[in-house]
């Protein structure tokens, strides 16, 4: 796949703050990704960066094999071909919904205009809201409106910024699903900012960890919820729990679920001591387990419920079918079942 965006060792200072720091990603024509992680961890700059509205202060930016941003060059914004959806859409109230699509298409032909702004209103699903005012529109429609917006010039890479923040949880649901069918028909390449993972998993190819500055990981997320590289990685991405055990072999750890076995050799050498991160699915109940664990809290999640389960100073999350009902309190057996055995370096060793 052919890279269209790719950061080298990118840095971005504030008044001697690094916003960010050695930020190295690549992301290929017509894929999505993302970028996740906390509030204030340098997600936004990192996008500003990308877009031309930051001078980096080390490091380069790269689109399409093209320097377009180092600390000795800036290339202007609008010579980036690069679409910016904030995450207040910034629709125009006085323009209606085929006028704010092709605001950004007056040096087309007006057949030409036409034709694209009918080609993203139904893309976008709303083909008879074309003379319709932004007040006149939900959330998600005024979302779909301002992205389309920003689709219409054929930009060669769209940014979005927290662009479901403000919308209720079942658009947050439903909308980034829709989204990323949108951006596959029409070829575009984006780059999302969230720190929702949810969103970020219901859409992207590929996602990034960010804390602090540093882009942790950057993988699928597929591997970034079953390998992560660190605990902290871990610690955001999805749920689970660490128990404490040591490793036997280059493939084996020994921990209070049993001696488990690796597909790969362990980072940590024989006789670390280990922190193992489990899943909430690699754990079962397993009435015939020998290993006993208590359950403390129960979760009702529909198709499933989320046991949250002691076993003597440590814990574990379960995820089991809802038809198996266990009551707090109860001691139950359990079973390992990772498909992956993550192991990081103990906190005490």
């Amino acid at each position: 796949m052919t890279t269209l965006l790719e950061t080298r060792q990118l840095s971005v200072q504030f008044d001697h703050i690094a916003a960010v720091r050695q930020v190295d990603l690549r992301l290929g024509e017509g894929s999505i990704g993302s970028i996740i992680g906390p509030s204030g961890c340098g997600k936004t700059t990192l996008l500003r960066a990308i877009a031309g509205f930051v001078q980096p202060s080390a490091g380069e930016i790269l689109l399409h094999d093209r320097i377009v941003s180092s600390a000795a060059h800036m290339l202007p914004p609008e010579q980036r071909r690069i679409g910016y959806v904030m995450q207040d859409l910034a629709l125009f109230p006085h323009l209606d919904v085929s006028q704010n699509i092709g605001f950004g298409l007056q040096r087309l032909s007006r057949q030409q205009r036409r034709q694209r702004i009918g080609e993203l209103l139904d893309l976008i699903g709303l083909p008879d809201k074309a003379q319709a005012f932004p007040h006149e529109l939900s959330g998600g429609q005024q979302q779909r409106v301002a992205i389309a917006r920003s689709m219409a010039p054929r930009p060669g890479l769209l940014l979005l910024d927290e662009p479901f923040s403000d919308l209720d949880p079942q658009l947050r649901v439903e909308l980034p699903r829709e989204l990323r069918r949108i951006f596959r028909e029409d070829g575009v390449t984006v780059l999302l900012v969230t720190h929702d993972q949810h969103e970020a998993f219901a859409m992207c190819d590929e996602i990034g960890v960010m804390h602090a500055g540093r882009l942790l990981q950057w993988d699928s997320a597929y591997t970034i919820y079953h390998e992560p590289v660190s605990q902290l990685v871990a610690d955001f991405v999805g749920e689970g729990r660490l128990l404490s055990g040591q490793v036997t072999d280059a493939r084996h750890v020994m921990c209070a679920l049993g001696r488990l076995c690796s597909a790969s050799s362990l980072p940590q050498v024989n006789g670390a001591a280990v922190e193992v991160l489990f899943r909430p699915d690699d754990v079962i109940i397993d009435a015939d387990s020998p290993v006993r664990a208590r359950v403390i809290e129960r979760t009702f999640r529909g198709s499933h419920y989320m046991y949250t389960l002691q076993m003597d100073a440590e814990q574990l999350l379960c995820l089991a079918p809802s038809h198996q009902v266990h009551e707090p309190g109860e001691l139950i057996g359990i079973r390992a079942v990772p498909e992956h055995v993550v192991t990081f370096p103990s906190a005490t060793a």
